[in-house]
């Protein structure tokens, strides 16, 4: 036990003396959470400029009210303090007449228009669109092509969709006031009549611990979303951080030769398992740090209750099972290999599984106590993610689900250390031609 300790210690000073540990403490959340921070930054900063649309308006009633919605949103704008421009693009809408011989011609042009940036868009407006007509579809009228669509938006960028978003907000109400006020009804009753019921999405009541009940708070999918995804993917970075440092580590030994010096002094399993609770070691000194300064961050923000000692704790209780399943299963690998090249056959059937949770993290989301999702967070080899996730979500998990997950991830744990100390005993003094997955297969049943 004692060569194991020393051998763990020696990893861990060794990984965490490094400039790469330090510059993980910073770079992996910013990889990790960088781009919906950035969403987040830029959710208010619209572009600037100004889009121009052409407006085909067969129906000679609408044109005039979008433009004048058009100056009033553009004058609404807000101004940026520090450039004293608007924040946002303008819209610019110019009225085209119908073309009276050829149509199709008259849209290919503006077609080519739109490509040469002369306008950003063009729309069609049916010219019976006052009598709801085109409500439906797009298709029109087989025998009048200026009537039954209602409106066609054209655009070579269908992904920016403010323009047509305002688009549609501002003719809809338009259009419903016109035909209420053509068929004499008046708006304020229709709309009061036809109005929408509000619906609140809350938690559910609690009681503290000193006895009083707590009222439901507002239901936020974000929140939702945020502690599952945070701990798949704090996860998935701690079982990469270990399987990949324990595979090039191992490499190195083997490519510098010092394995059998290595062996001289220390038995392969130890040094196998040494290694194993170093880079666990690592691990957790690097979430420890992430998780603090998380707790700081959620508390500051009001949100400190998302974070549970509880599931903090399934958190790390189902990481050591994963780390020493893939852990020891990526150091045999290595210890067959001579190279980094030689190792990418072997190691895809193993990172295909250990990459499967993020796929299904959606899944969990919508029925984290689904049948499909239910069975594979019972699976030992995606219990370390999936049964996180699952107790990360409001829904209440069975009680039994996780001690019968983690006792199934202990067992595997045994069962791929005991099988990885075989490989790692042969494959580490082995040099020349690296072995095929049945040949390690062999040496882990047959010593």
């Amino acid at each position: 036990m004692r060569k194991i300790w020393t051998v763990a210690m020696r990893e861990y000073r060794t990984n965490v003396k490094t400039k790469s540990f330090l510059i993980a403490i910073f770079v992996v959340p910013v990889l990790m959470f960088g781009g919906m921070g950035v969403m987040i930054l830029m959710k208010n900063k619209g572009e600037t400029g100004t889009k121009r649309l052409a407006v085909l308006d067969y129906s000679g009633a609408l044109f005039e009210t979008l433009q004048a919605k058009a100056i009033e949103r553009n004058e609404g704008l807000p101004i940026d303090p520090e450039t004293g421009e608007k924040q946002g693009a303008t819209f610019e809408l110019s009225l085209i007449a119908p073309a009276t011989d050829d149509k199709d011609e008259q849209l290919l042009k503006l077609s080519d228009d739109v490509r040469a940036g002369t306008y950003f868009a063009f729309a069609e407006i049916s010219a019976d669109i006052l009598d709801g007509n085109g409500d439906e579809g797009g298709d029109g009228d087989e025998d009048d092509p200026t009537c039954g669509f209602g409106v066609r938006y054209y655009t070579n960028q269908q992904t920016r969709e403010d323009l047509p978003r305002w688009l549609y907000w501002t003719i809809n109400p338009t259009v419903k006031e016109m035909r209420l006020k053509a068929a004499g009804l008046d708006k304020e009753i229709v709309d009061k009549a036809i109005s929408q019921v509000s619906r609140y999405d809350l938690d559910l009541l609690t009681r503290s611990k000193t006895g009083e009940i707590q009222q439901a708070k507002q239901s936020s999918e974000l929140n939702m979303i945020m502690m599952p995804f945070g701990l798949m993917m704090f996860m998935f970075m701690g079982l990469m951080i270990t399987t990949q440092s324990l595979l090039n580590g191992v490499l190195e030994e083997k490519m510098q030769r010092i394995a059998e010096v290595l062996l001289g002094s220390i038995p392969p399993f130890q040094l196998m398992m040494g290694k194993l609770i170093g880079l666990m070691l690592v691990v957790f000194t690097l979430l420890g740090i992430y998780f603090t300064v998380g707790y700081f961050i959620a508390n500051h923000m009001g949100h400190a209750d998302l974070i549970e000692p509880r599931l903090i704790a399934w958190f790390f209780a189902f990481l050591i099972p994963g780390i020493f399943m893939f852990g020891a299963l990526f150091l045999a690998v290595g210890s067959c290999c001579n190279d980094i090249k030689e190792t990418q056959s072997l190691v895809m059937p193993i990172m295909f599984p250990m990459m499967l949770p993020m796929f299904l993290m959606m899944p969990v989301i919508m029925s984290p106590n689904g049948t499909l999702v239910t069975i594979v967070s019972l699976v030992p080899i995606w219990a370390p993610m999936m049964m996180v996730m699952r107790l990360a979500m409001p829904v209440v998990v069975p009680w039994w689900q996780p001690p019968l997950a983690m006792a199934g991830c202990l067992l595997t744990m045994v069962l791929a250390v005991w099988a990885a100390g075989r490989i790692f005993r042969i494959g580490f003094l082995m040099q020349g031609k690296p072995p095929k997955i049945g040949e390690l297969v062999r040496w882990a049943v047959r010593g």
